[in-house]
């Protein structure tokens, strides 16, 4: 409740802050309209496991995703000012294999990751192309499912094979911070805006759980026109 409350204080913030501009070229408002894709540089999620999962024989394999991509649009509120709205997609993959006397089976955890940056963006010098900063506030949403195949090697069922498959929801408050900063390279009808982030998750909890990557970074590079 808390993060709700504080994200509608932002958007309010953020309108009238967008009110209140007078510097607009023609009395309206410039927006950009562009598109990101890029690289994570770790996954988006970990997991945290008891400290007697080595007696468990896991063997687990947690990808990072290879593709980060999503719309995004930008306000310019004067030469040196704007705000950035993004939505990113990163895919999550997960696949663990175990085996032990009573046990041998796989679980798979597979699904998307949605992450909705609203960031302040500084320009830092004049200039055709010019560096930038970033920084803001962050809030993702996950669809994940979890799968999970065994088969009994010892008691009264053994050679019985089961099968799970469960929604997924990870521990944490689904906010964090975001800073970043790259370049603006003016190209015929659009620039290009090659890019470094950074995201500090707030909602790290150890124990044996799934959770954020509490610390993420993120290699974009960036697409926008003014229509």
């Amino acid at each position: 409740m808390r993060f709700k409350a504080r994200f509608i204080w932002l958007c309010v913030f953020l309108a009238l802050l967008t009110c209140r501009q007078t510097d607009w070229s023609q009395s309206s408002q410039p927006v950009d309209f562009g598109v990101l894709v890029g690289k994570p540089a770790q996954p988006a999620v970990e997991i945290a496991y008891s400290q007697y999962i080595g007696l468990a024989g896991l063997r687990d394999q947690l990808e990072t995703p290879n593709l980060v991509i999503g719309p995004s649009i930008e306000f310019t509120l004067n030469k040196y000012l704007g705000i950035e709205l993004d939505a990113l997609r990163k895919s999550v993959q997960y696949r663990n294999t175990f085996n032990n006397t009573s046990q041998t089976g796989t679980e798979t955890l597979h699904g998307s990751w949605w992450e909705f940056p609203i960031m302040g963006k500084v320009r830092l010098s004049q200039g055709n192309v010019h560096p930038f900063a970033l920084g803001g506030f962050s809030f993702y949403r996950t669809s994940l499912h979890d799968d999970y195949t065994y088969t009994e090697l010892a008691g009264p069922n053994v050679g019985k094979m089961t099968s799970i498959s469960n929604s997924l929801m990870l521990n944490g408050k689904n906010g964090g911070l975001v800073i970043g900063g790259g370049l603006v390279i003016p190209a015929s009808h659009f620039r290009i805006e090659p890019q470094l982030r950074y995201t500090r998750w707030s909602s790290y909890q150890p124990g044996p759980a799934w959770y954020d990557n509490p610390n993420q970074f993120d290699f974009l590079l960036g697409f926008a026109f003014r229509p």
